[in-house]
């Protein structure tokens, strides 16, 4: 599912993909930043991408200015 929203855009795959599928999908996305979630091979990311932003369990990031992903948006 690719959905646009100004100047970003999320990739979402559901299913389970094999290791060679999912770099696929990050070395021909392009992007910018990448925030791997839900894995239990996360350090596989770093060797695919050079700006991998790591969220812990339930923690949250800032995409944007007030733009956030995971967690509690109440919390920060």
């Amino acid at each position: 599912m690719l959905q646009e929203n100004s100047e970003w855009a999320q990739i979402h795959a559901s299913g389970h993909g094999s290791g060679d599928q999912l770099q696929r999908i990050v070395v021909e996305s392009n992007c910018k930043k990448l925030v791997p979630i839900h894995t239990e091979h996360e350090d596989y990311y770093d060797k695919w991408h050079d700006n991998v932003v790591h969220v812990s369990l339930n923690g949250s990031i800032e995409l944007q200015p007030g733009i956030y992903l995971g967690g509690d948006i109440n919390e920060i």
